[in-house]
C-alpha cells in the first residue's frame, strides 16, 4: 500500500511513552503523524514528527483516527475543560474521526486523587462531545503499562525504575513487595488500537492482562532475565491504602498478549541499547 492511500492517524502526544509505542507499531499499516512539543530523542521512526502545542495551535490535517494522548496537567476545573474545547477545535474533530481517548484504570484505583479526576473530567467531557457531534469514540483505560521507551522516576513507572536502576547500580524503593498490578506490556497496546480502527470498534474499554502480579513476581522475574543477578531493592513495607483490581479487558481471546518474561528481556535489552538517552532524560527530569 501506498503511504498516500494508506489511512492516516493523528497522535496527539505521541512523542511519549506510549505513543512511541503506537507509532512504532501502527506505522506500518497506517500514515502517523505524531504532534508534540518537542521531537522524542529515540530517533528510530517511520512516522512524521509536527512540533506543535495543539491546545494552542491549529493543525489542518485531514485524518481518518485521533488518538488523544495528553495529560493535561496544566490547569484543572472549568480551565481544564475550556483547554479541551480549543483541542476539539483546533484539530476540526468532526463525525468523520474516529476519536480514541487514552484513561487510566486510576477511575477504579484511586478517583479522588488528581490524577483520577482529570482522567474523569478528561472522559466526560469527550464522551459528551461525541455523543453530541456523532463522532465515534474509543475510550481505553489503562493499567499497569511497561516496556520500550518508558522513562525512569515518571508516574507508573514501577518496571523502568527497576531496570534502568538496575543498569545504573542504584537501589530501588519499593512501599511494599507484595502489593499487587495488573501489568501489561506496552508493546501489546497497539495492537488492540490497530482492532478497534479497523473494526470501528466503539466504547469503553479495559486493557490489561487480566489478572494481577506482585511487585515481588515481578522483580524475581527481572533477576531472571538478567541471568539471576539480584537486584537491589529495598521493602518499605508500607501497605497501600487502595484495592487493586485487574482489567476486565474483553479482547484477550482476539489478541494474544506477550509473555510476560519474554516482555521483560525485550524491555532490558531496549533500557541497555539505549542507556544514554536515558541518561539524558533523567538528568533533565
Amino acid at each position: 500500500m501506498n503511504k498516500e492511500n494508506k489511512p492516516k492517524i493523528l497522535l496527539l502526544g505521541g512523542e511519549g511513552f506510549i505513543g512511541r509505542n503506537l507509532a512504532n507499531y501502527l506505522a506500518k499499516s497506517f500514515e502517523c503523524l505524531s504532534v508534540g512539543a518537542v521531537r522524542s530523542l529515540f530517533l528510530a521512526r517511520e512516522d512524521t514528527f509536527i512540533a506543535s502545542d495543539p491546545y494552542a495551535d491549529t493543525l489542518a490535517y485531514e485524518t481518518d483516527v485521533v488518538i488523544h494522548l495528553i495529560d493535561n496537567k496544566r490547569c484543572q476545573g472549568e480551565e481544564f475543560l475550556n483547554e479541551e474545547k480549543k483541542l476539539v477545535e483546533n484539530i476540526a474533530l468532526n463525525k468523520s474521526k474516529h476519536l480514541v481517548l487514552f484513561s487510566s484504570a486510576v477511575v477504579y484505583a484511586n478517583p479522588d486523587s488528581e490524577y483520577g479526576v482529570r482522567k474523569q473530567q478528561l472522559e466526560t467531557f469527550y464522551t459528551e462531545y461525541c455523543q453530541e457531534n456523532n463522532v465515534p469514540l474509543t475510550i481505553v483505560r489503562l493499567f499497569n503499562t511497561f516496556g520500550a521507551f518508558q522513562l525512569p522516576y515518571r508516574q507508573g513507572s514501577l518496571v523502568a525504575n527497576l531496570i534502568y536502576n538496575h543498569l545504573n547500580a542504584i537501589p530501588t524503593e519499593i512501599q511494599d513487595l507484595s502489593a499487587q498490578r495488573d501489568f501489561l506490556y506496552a508493546g501489546d497496546i497497539p495492537k488492540f488500537i490497530e482492532l478497534f480502527i479497523k473494526e470501528k470498534i466503539t466504547g469503553t474499554y479495559d486493557l490489561g492482562s487480566g489478572k494481577l502480579t506482585s511487585l515481588e513476581e515481578v522483580v524475581t522475574m527481572l533477576q531472571e532475565q538478567t541471568e539471576g543477578e539480584p537486584l537491589n531493592i529495598i521493602n518499605k513495607n508500607i501497605p497501600e491504602l487502595f484495592a487493586t483490581q485487574s482489567a476486565n479487558n474483553q479482547f484477550l481471546d482476539t489478541i494474544a498478549l506477550t509473555p510476560m518474561p519474554e516482555s521483560l528481556r525485550e524491555t532490558i535489552n531496549f533500557f541497555s541499547n539505549n542507556r544514554a538517552i536515558l541518561q539524558t532524560y533523567v538528568a533533565k527530569k
